[in-house]
């Protein structure tokens, strides 16, 4: 059995090369023209790391909401099985990790909200790459015009979406066979991921890749693990309240 089960498949057949000419819209009024322009953004969706967008005709549609958005038919194992499977370390799973970041990148840099982001959504192929899948709707909510906002859809959707999975990637137990020290500035990074907002945590994907990139050289990092001292009275407030419960449930 091929060990590369096929995850996520494609309908659509590859359309000519010519399908994505739009010349007949460039005199047109709106929304023929909005979608001329929104179908020359969509050819910007070029990178490795991102399943391919396939051409479409536009030569019955004058509205780019309706328009159908077919994916390159994508075959591998999801993300968290692979690295399951080949038994990477720490190391070698943000590495990889770190490929699949730099696709969702790639989407931010071109409007695109994946918005559904998780280890089934990011196929791992044959040649050992990352590939992120699933993105049709997030091209049809961007290239209708529909504000992401309305969804409550944003970059910190994704930048969460993608943390949680780092957490899942790297559970407790590599955590807890890594370095103390590696294992405080990795857990920073991660609350600092996933408590990302307006105003708190990191603020774009790439800020968030930048710091698992200085934690993976030594470097330090925009994330910071508290100080000896804050997780000194952390314990003692803890032992503390421990206590307290401890002797009224006694005197009950």
């Amino acid at each position: 059995m091929d060990p590369f089960a096929t995850n996520h498949q494609s309908q659509q057949g590859n359309p000519p090369e010519d399908a994505w000419d739009v010349s007949e819209f460039q005199h047109q009024v709106p929304p023929a023209q909005g979608a001329a322009k929104l179908i020359l953004v969509a050819k910007q969706l070029k990178h490795p790391g991102l399943a391919k967008v396939l051409p479409v005709r536009l030569a019955h549609l004058t509205d780019p909401a309706i328009l159908d958005w077919p994916l390159q038919s994508v075959t591998g194992v999801n993300l968290l099985q692979h690295c399951r499977d080949q038994n990477l370390d720490a190391r070698q799973t943000i590495g990889l990790y770190l490929l699949a970041c730099k696709a969702v990148e790639h989407l931010h840099s071109n409007h695109v909200i994946h918005g559904e982001l998780s280890p089934a959504n990011i196929l791992v192929q044959e040649d050992g790459k990352p590939t992120v899948v699933h993105f049709e709707l997030a091209l049809q909510r961007t290239f209708s015009q529909q504000a992401a906002s309305v969804d409550g859809l944003n970059v910190q959707t994704d930048l969460k979406a993608m943390a949680s999975i780092l957490a899942e990637l790297i559970d407790e137990p590599m955590r807890e066979s890594m370095p103390k020290s590696q294992a405080l500035r990795f857990t920073a990074i991660l609350k600092h991921a996933l408590c990302s907002e307006e105003g708190v945590g990191y603020t774009s994907m790439e800020e968030f890749s930048n710091d698992l990139r200085f934690f993976m050289r030594g470097e330090p990092t925009l994330a910071k693990p508290p100080s000896f001292l804050k997780r000194l009275w952390k314990q003692l407030v803890s032992r503390s309240v421990l206590h307290t419960q401890t002797q009224r449930a006694a005197s009950w």
